[in-house]
């Protein structure tokens, strides 16, 4: 079985986009970050659309983005 790719520094994130991470010789936690910027970019518009106030409830609508949120929060930052 193959050993993970060392990572030269410790993180709590999401390890994923590590190769990402060395190609472009950018920090892992950059890497996420930006990641979950054009993720969270592309779930507004989703958001904006599907979640409109006329077909879902604000608890419905606030309970989809707190996890969304939660996940992001989790994925760049770890547990």
């Amino acid at each position: 079985m193959a050993e993970p790719p060392s990572i030269p520094f410790r993180t709590t994130g999401s390890r994923l986009f590590h190769p990402l991470s060395v190609h472009f010789n950018v920090p892992l936690d950059q890497v996420n970050f930006a990641v979950c910027q054009l993720f969270a970019l592309f779930a507004a518009f989703w958001f904006r659309l599907y979640l409109t106030p006329t077909r879902a409830g604000a608890i419905v609508r606030h309970l989809v983005i707190t996890m969304i949120g939660i996940y992001f929060a989790i994925f760049c930052f770890g547990w």
